[in-house]
């Protein structure tokens, strides 16, 4: 049982005292209260998701992408997102500062990337990442260019 599951986390030691010489004395209940320490390791883990199996962007076109960040670690971190694009596509988050996350606690930032004007076959990947003096994650989000289209105008 844990302070999480709703219980306290000093324990009540109790015992009961009966009297030998007196069979017919009442039983009498004594408390004592045992506060206990307990030492909990530190854990830090970050983890990094999207929905976004992939990504395919028109050229020159600005798009988003979701990146959820949950601290599965038991304590509150500080949690530091850094972004790499492609040769020729820009990336950058909306929110630069730092997130603050309690245990347990998922917070969600957008990535604004801008690819390349020209068109270039391939996939290509937008990393995100999380380094720290405790912990690491990564999140690679594969990237795809449309070709461009042509507005045909009848006239």
């Amino acid at each position: 049982p844990t302070a999480s599951d709703g219980y306290d986390p000093t324990w009540l030691a109790t015992w009961r005292e009966s009297s030998e010489a007196e069979p017919t004395t009442a039983r009498t209940t004594d408390a004592i209260i045992v506060p206990v320490i307990l030492d909990i390791t530190p854990v830090h883990r970050v983890q990094l998701s999207t929905d976004a199996a992939m990504v395919h962007a028109l050229a020159g076109r600005r798009d988003r992408v979701l990146v959820r960040v949950r601290n599965e670690g038991n304590i509150t971190d500080t949690i530091a997102l850094d972004v790499s694009a492609p040769s020729g596509w820009r990336a950058r988050l909306d929110e630069s500062a730092p997130l603050v996350l309690s245990a347990g606690v998922t917070a969600t930032r957008t990535v604004l990337i801008t690819p390349p004007v020209t068109y270039r076959d391939g996939v290509n990947e937008l990393v995100v990442q999380h380094r720290s003096a405790h912990t690491s994650a990564s999140l690679t989000v594969p990237l795809t260019l449309l070709p461009p289209t042509r507005a045909t105008v009848f006239g």
